[in-house]
């Protein structure tokens, strides 16, 4: 009696499931991480463009006269950043007055409106800011001035308590980097203020 061994033995079929499972698996990661790039990278661009915004506003809101706007600014948090508008504080005359302006974003009371909001955005879950040695970066009319954290960039620095002081040893603020990377990863783009 002759048999006719045409086919694959159960050995031969199994190497190549497990082969072929394994080159999936890894085929899986590599487009899950990809898309967190592309993720990332498009993330990164948008917070940028909103500095460039904030600063466009900034410009035109000096170009429309006397409005109670003073000047537009982006405030960073962990997992979102919001373009506001500074607005005049109540009985001030001038914006660069003593008390004019608090040249920072000033979040809503609980259930109140937002005043100073004008667009928000919500990082995707997988990324956060990591390194934000400033918040608040505000564009002042007509030159226009910029503040970071309340401070001019001029001849002032920031502390790390919040204070305006002359410039001591330590780099300026116009040097600042934002950090915006993968929650748990090490993969981050960097914001140059």
């Amino acid at each position: 009696m002759t048999y006719n061994l045409r086919g694959f033995t159960l050995i031969e079929v199994i190497v190549v499931i497990s082969i072929t499972s394994a080159l999936m698996a890894s085929l899986f990661t590599y487009a899950r991480s990809g898309r967190t790039r592309v993720e990332l990278a498009t993330q990164h661009v948008a917070a940028a463009e909103a500095l460039f915004r904030a600063k466009s506003l900034a410009l035109n809101t000096f170009s429309r006269g006397n409005v109670p706007v003073c000047g537009w600014g982006v405030h960073f948090e962990t997992g979102r950043y919001v373009i506001y508008r500074d607005i005049r504080t109540a009985g001030a005359v001038n914006c660069t007055d003593p008390g004019g302006s608090d040249k920072r974003y000033t979040p809503p009371p609980p259930g109140g409106p937002d005043t100073e909001a004008f667009r928000a955005v919500t990082l995707p879950l997988v990324l956060r800011f990591t390194a934000l040695p400033v918040t608040d970066v505000l564009f002042l009319p007509p030159d226009p001035i910029v503040y970071m954290n309340g401070c001019s960039t001029g001849p002032l620095a920031q502390f790390p308590n919040g204070v305006c002081a002359p410039p001591a040893p330590r780099p300026p603020l116009w040097n600042m980097t934002i950090t915006l990377g993968i929650v748990g990863g090490t993969l981050t783009k960097n914001i140059r203020i």
